[in-house]
């Protein structure tokens, strides 16, 4: 009998079907699983919330249609309100449960997940994060490199003033060289190139 595939939803239920994915091996990490499988449950708990208020219009009119020509049903639409009300309640109380089980999962946690404020500041504005990290990490970057050209350049002249204090000789050979190497054009660049024979 050969072994199920690790693409097949059965393999490991906390990871997303599709994805290739081993099963958890430390204790910590059989708790983050769980607590993504609860993140995920919350979130489709409440995204069935969200998709069932805005079906309820309210320029509807009571016994006949939506408007968007479906039948509102048994009872009009107030008979839809109490479905979507008996919904919410259901839901409100599943939602409840999902939060009271993520609170108990991060109390097991060994060591907390650091999340930057920034990035909790992005999501209450209602922007990505994605792109907030992108940008973070451009701008590191590019600060990066120019500390680096900075320092780099210090280097170069301590390294050149303590050469001219310590060994004025290498100092004096080393510059001989560099100012016999900085072409003035391109006969001395292809003059510079070819190898001696």
């Amino acid at each position: 009998m050969s072994p199920p595939s690790t693409n097949s939803p059965g393999v490991n239920p906390q990871s997303t079907p599709g994805f290739q994915s081993k099963y958890p091996t430390t204790a910590e990490e059989l708790h983050r699983a769980q607590l993504e499988d609860k993140l995920e449950q919350l979130l489709q708990s409440l995204l069935e919330v969200g998709i069932c208020t805005s079906d309820v219009q309210e320029n509807a009119r009571e016994g006949g249609r939506t408007g968007r020509g479906e039948p509102l049903g048994p009872g009009g639409l107030v008979g839809k309100k109490m479905l979507v009300i008996k919904f919410i309640t259901l839901h409100k109380n599943e939602s409840i449960e999902h939060m009271a089980e993520l609170y108990e999962l991060n109390a097991n946690m060994a060591s907390e997940i650091p999340i930057p404020v920034e990035v909790i500041t992005q999501v209450d504005q209602g922007t990505n994060p994605d792109r907030w990290l992108r940008s973070f990490v451009e701008r590191a970057a590019h600060e990066n490199m120019y500390t680096n050209g900075i320092l780099s350049n210090q280097y170069r002249s301590l390294l050149q003033s303590q050469l001219a204090d310590y060994f004025p000789d290498l100092y004096q050979e080393l510059n001989k060289n560099s100012d016999e190497s900085t072409p003035s054009d391109e006969k001395t660049i292809n003059k510079g190139t070819q190898p001696n024979p």
